[in-house]
């Protein structure tokens, strides 16, 4: 009878762990999505600038007079297109980025609706009925006991995601050796 309490408390602290990393993760998804989307509105104002002025030194007479005197019209239309190609690769990459990150919310969101009946109030319920069943009866040892079993429940779930990381660390660091060998063997580094 305890091993069933003791499972289903285990995994609701699981589930309300899980949820509140969820709730981290989507908060932080949200606010890289608002600095990438008012990064994205700069870069616009940014490029519609750029590329009305490459625009005027094709039009202005005044300019194409200073341009032929100090430099010529050609090389600064050239330079100009260059510095408005930047920033359209720049802006490519943040509007990727938001892409990215609007897909990613909504996956947290989807994956956060799945979750149901993982409440703390639940989780607490569970160790009552756990401690109810154990017939004990003074008040001391069972709030002893319930601190003790939420120590312990803590404990699993940090074993557990503790191991997650490992698990993802061990990939990364796999995949930066990989990355390292094939740059090692890379040859002739100046044909590049």
């Amino acid at each position: 009878m305890h091993l069933e309490y003791n499972d289903k408390i285990i995994n609701m602290k699981e589930c309300i762990q899980k949820k509140s990393k969820l709730r981290t993760l989507i908060k932080q998804t949200e606010q890289d999505l608002i600095r990438e989307k008012l990064h994205l509105n700069q870069l616009l104002e940014g490029h519609s600038k750029k590329y009305k002025k490459v625009l005027s030194l094709n039009i202005d007479s005044i300019n194409k007079l200073f341009f032929t005197i100090l430099n010529s019209k050609e090389d600064q239309v050239e330079i100009e297109m260059q510095e408005a190609l930047k920033v359209k690769l720049i802006y490519d990459e943040c509007r990727h980025n938001v892409d990215y990150l609007v897909e990613e919310s909504k996956k947290l969101v989807d994956e956060m609706s799945k979750i149901v009946n993982c409440e703390e109030t639940e989780y607490e319920g569970l160790i009552d009925k756990k401690i109810e069943k154990s017939l004990i009866c003074d008040n001391d040892t069972c709030e002893k006991l319930k601190r003790l079993i939420k120590r312990r429940d803590n404990i699993s779930s940090n074993i557990r995601e503790a191991d997650e990381a490992i698990e993802v660390g061990e990939k990364a660091l796999s995949m930066v050796e990989k990355t390292i060998k094939a740059l090692e063997n890379v040859e002739d580094w100046g044909n590049w």
